[in-house]
């Protein structure tokens, strides 16, 4: 997997690495803790590629966005952890 997404031609946006904190089903939202960072990201069902929910200690990787509240994880994708390894490595 690439340690970037592309969003256009000359514009490529980094993806980061991190484990979810919690996850409502209910309300089908909750957040991330990036790997690297001492934050933690919104996350909405609506973001998670393929579809389906999170569960706590899930690990994923997303692009992060800013938004009124702070941060938005888009382009959501659940990792294994060889591949979070090696995309941390490549960021």
């Amino acid at each position: 997997m690439d340690d970037v997404f592309t969003i256009s031609r000359s514009r490529k946006v980094p993806r980061y690495v991190g484990t979810v904190v919690e996850f409502d089903e209910r309300l089908q939202c909750g957040t991330i803790m990036p790997d690297d960072r001492d934050i933690e990201v919104f996350v909405s069902a609506t973001q998670i590629v393929g579809g389906g929910s999170l569960s706590e200690g899930d690990r994923v990787s997303f692009v992060q966005a800013p938004c009124a509240r702070g941060f938005l994880a888009r382009v959501v994708r659940r990792v294994s952890e060889a591949t979070a390894n090696k995309e941390v490595r490549n960021a």
